[in-house]
């Protein structure tokens, strides 16, 4: 395994609210070796997208949001750097490919420009360079009239379109830690084959680490190397990607691939959803959080928190994990 370029240790994010606090990310540890890719999966809610913006400097540091812990990209605590330098890190250094594409543009501004605009300034090109290399970018990605796209404002973009385009520019920083939200929820089946087979492409040729944010399985299956299962703000299970879909440990991850649509010998397997929902992180019950919508707890689980313990090659933080299981 190669050394670790992004190192996370007990990353706490909490709301205050009045008197009131409540943890939203709890003690979230884990280390993204560079070359990788890990996914960090789980249902709406339960903090994905919350920890994506802490690792890029993204949250407020005053106001209601607390933030703890320490993140560190190549030894180097992000959570210790001035706003001005993570600035001048974000798109070299680390880039983001933000779930929500249509707030990423301006409205008046060509699409083409946008992009140039930003390589011109994080790689230093003169205008020209820069705008073969936007070109370049939205071809790889998929564009068959990339000139078109250039030439286009936001609004003349498809959701899929503005998508992709922006992870264009992702692609085009050649960064060495890229964070991708949900980088395939607007796209058809064809383009999203096409993106990730981009980010493993960007992965092979740079050495860069990927931290791919998704709810689908299906997504993280086909180019993940570990996975991260999260729950209510904590990471419950943790194992090599090929592992963790063969053998689950922990009865929400195997909730997770027990309810996702599978097909076996031509034939569609059933489905079996998670009863229940997420809690709402005001609510967050005590002990452990999935405790309620578990089949396997105990008082155990509704009175103490599990700590995480070795099971194989996976971790896992259960009070009653599955040892023997198989995917259901």
């Amino acid at each position: 395994m190669s050394a670790a370029l992004l190192e996370v240790s007990e990353l706490c994010i909490s709301a205050h609210r009045g008197p009131r606090s409540v943890r939203l990310v709890d003690h979230l540890s884990f280390t993204l070796p560079a070359g990788e890719i890990v996914g960090l999966v789980g249902e709406s809610g339960c903090g994905k997208s919350l920890t994506a913006l802490a690792l890029m400097g993204l949250l407020p540091r005053s106001g209601s949001l607390r933030c703890s812990g320490s993140i560190r990209l190549g030894g180097l605590d992000l959570t210790r750097c001035a706003m001005r330098d993570l600035r001048h890190m974000r798109g070299r250094d680390m880039a983001m490919i933000f779930q929500e594409p249509a707030t990423a543009f301006d409205p008046v501004i060509r699409v083409g420009v946008q992009l140039a605009t930003v390589l011109r300034r994080l790689r230093s090109l003169r205008r020209p360079a820069a705008r073969a290399l936007t070109l370049e970018s939205l071809a790889q990605v998929g564009f068959l009239e990339p000139e078109d796209v250039y030439q286009a404002f936001p609004h003349q973009l498809s959701g899929g379109m503005r998508q992709l385009a922006m992870i264009a520019l992702a692609l085009a920083c050649r960064p060495r830690l890229l964070i991708a939200d949900e980088p395939t929820t607007s796209l058809d089946v064809t383009t999203q084959a096409v993106v990730l087979d981009q980010l493993k492409h960007l992965q092979r040729q740079t050495g860069s680490a990927i931290l791919l944010v998704s709810h689908d399985l299906g997504v993280v299956a086909q180019c993940c190397d570990e996975i991260l299962v999260m729950y209510c703000g904590r990471i419950v299970e943790q194992a090599r990607c090929v592992d963790l879909f063969a053998r689950p440990h922990h009865p929400y991850t195997a909730g997770l691939l027990a309810a996702t649509p599978r097909i076996a010998h031509g034939e569609p397997l059933p489905v079996s959803p998670i009863p229940g929902q997420v809690p709402t992180s005001g609510e967050l019950p005590p002990g452990c959080h999935f405790a309620a919508r578990c089949g396997r707890a105990s008082d155990l689980c509704s009175r103490q928190a599990p700590a995480e313990q070795r099971i194989h090659a996976s971790r896992v933080a259960c009070h009653h994990p599955l040892r023997d299981s198989h995917t259901p």
